[in-house]
């Protein structure tokens, strides 16, 4: 989803400006380079400056910010991801296009409509074309909406499509219904001492903004029903949480509070906050859960890009189990705060990880196919994006036939060899194995010296291993390896 269409074009292109510099080297970029990436003129360039100062000093956690325009260069002092973050949410709660989500899902005020449109200055032509903007932004944010096969209670998405907006923006920074705070506090005190759970800062943030969104809806009498996808048992657990609802949340009578013990539960679940969840998927979804279990292993095994001998039979039927299980919470939560121009492009995960890659999006094509998805480009990176991810943490990296190994011999180098070997547990790139012997499984010689003898594999000689710059230059060696094994497996398969 694009969250970042919630704000006004401008304020879009003040955050885009601050990530160039923020995350250049030394905070600097040539003027030319903002222009081409900001897609805008000079002068429009220097009104979007002028103002941000203003939205900084209008800040005060952010009023030590500045940039300065200096013989055609941009420097930024001051600026770090918690300026991106602080700014962003100012930029949203000014955003007329927020107040009217507000107005239309959160049930924010009781107010008229015409009242709002007073109140904001707005006429009911724009009112009604902007609500329709933010309806077809919404009609994409959740691939399971667009499922042919599998019936979601519309609340279910709603809810989804809720949290997951209000994460993007509130996490870390505040609670979106400072109403609800006192209760909502009660409730992560409730789910720590009776429900024994323990969070790290950015679980409870993540169940607070869930609890938050799940308070208000049922107060503004949107209820759930989850019976027809699951049956919640009758536990200690669920008395606890249904008879927390209905002593905390207003209009929790009225409601399947049962389905809400349940969603709960899930979502707990999902997020690996709990352990065990008492609910039980109802047939046709265990069905679903099992076609997809099978289709993932099948792929497993017959995958030219892993070696299944270097495995447990067993493991991969768990790494199966465990994907098509996470498939539905990837279709409902997307629970992230990192604008997409933060994160690595797919291009980098794809050379970092070109067997995963090439596994992830094997296993988008088929959850499409069974579950009958139709979506659009962007939610089709995504699930091919957390695909990826999720292999990188359940598959052992070194079936992988892309694993790359690097022989290390630092014989000249003064610097201890503890040290060295800390800076190449830092390597970023995935799928590398640095060892200290030169065997016939060697991909690249890295030492602080040339060695005529070694001719088969390429030599890579950090003179001074200190250097930052040598990462670099490891990795293009690497990404290369790695595209040559890849394609050496998919042509003898």
């Amino acid at each position: 989803m694009d969250y970042l269409a919630f704000l006004e074009k401008d304020d879009q292109l003040k955050l885009k400006l601050i990530w160039l510099l923020e995350t250049a080297h030394e905070h600097q970029i040539p003027l030319k380079t903002a222009l081409s990436q900001l897609s805008v003129t000079r002068y429009k360039l220097n009104k979007i400056i002028a103002r941000l100062e203003i939205d900084f000093q209008t800040q005060p956690e952010v009023d030590q910010s500045t940039i300065i325009l200096k013989d055609g260069v941009l420097y930024g002092e001051h600026l770090d991801f918690s300026v991106y973050r602080v700014l962003q949410l100012a930029f949203l709660k000014r955003s007329i296009r927020f107040q009217i989500f507000e107005y239309e899902y959160m049930a924010k005020s009781n107010q008229s409509r015409q009242k709002f449109f007073e109140e904001h200055y707005i006429s009911q032509a724009k009112y009604y074309l902007l609500r329709n903007e933010i309806d077809d932004l919404l009609a994409n944010a959740v691939p399971l909406d667009h499922s042919n096969t599998i019936n979601v209670h519309p609340e279910l998405v709603m809810r989804s499509k809720l949290t997951n907006i209000y994460y993007y923006f509130y996490s870390g920074m505040e609670l979106p219904f400072p109403e609800l705070k006192k209760v909502t506090s009660k409730f992560i005190g409730f789910c720590a001492m009776t429900l024994g759970i323990s969070m790290t800062p950015t679980q409870k943030a993540k169940l607070s903004i869930f609890f938050q969104v799940q308070v208000k809806r049922i107060n503004s009498r949107n209820f759930i029903n989850l019976r027809q996808l699951m049956h919640v048992q009758r536990t200690d657990q669920t008395a606890f949480i249904k008879n927390f609802y209905l002593n905390n949340v207003e209009l929790a009578k009225e409601d399947d509070v049962t389905s809400e013990a349940g969603y709960l539960s899930a979502f707990l679940l999902s997020e690996h906050v709990a352990d065990v969840c008492p609910t039980v998927l109802n047939k046709s979804l265990t069905m679903e859960l099992g076609v997809i279990k099978d289709r993932f292993e099948k792929l497993l095994r017959s995958s030219a890009l892993i070696d299944q001998s270097l495995v447990k039979d067993d493991k991969l039927s768990d790494i199966a189990t465990h994907l098509s299980l996470e498939s539905y919470w990837m279709l409902l939560f997307d629970l992230y705060t990192t604008p997409d121009y933060y994160e690595q492009s797919e291009t980098r995960y794809s050379e970092d990880f070109p067997g995963f890659a090439m596994l992830a999006s094997q296993m988008t094509r088929e959850i499409r196919r069974i579950l009958d998805l139709t979506v659009n480009y962007d939610i089709h990176t995504k699930l091919n994006h957390d695909y990826l991810m999720a292999l990188i943490g359940l598959v052992p990296h070194d079936i992988v036939r892309d694993t790359v190994t690097v022989c290390v011999d630092f014989g000249q180098c003064r610097i201890p060899q503890q040290y060295i070997d800390m800076l190449l547990a830092s390597y970023p790139g995935g799928n590398v194995k640095f060892v200290d012997y030169f065997s016939n499984d060697t991909d690249i010689y890295l030492s602080d010296t040339f060695v005529a003898d070694i001719r088969d594999v390429p030599q890579v000689v950090w003179p001074d291993p200190m250097q930052l710059e040598n990462f670099e230059s490891l990795h293009r060696i690497v990404t290369e390896i790695k595209k040559n094994k890849i394609n050496a497996s998919l042509s003898i398969a």
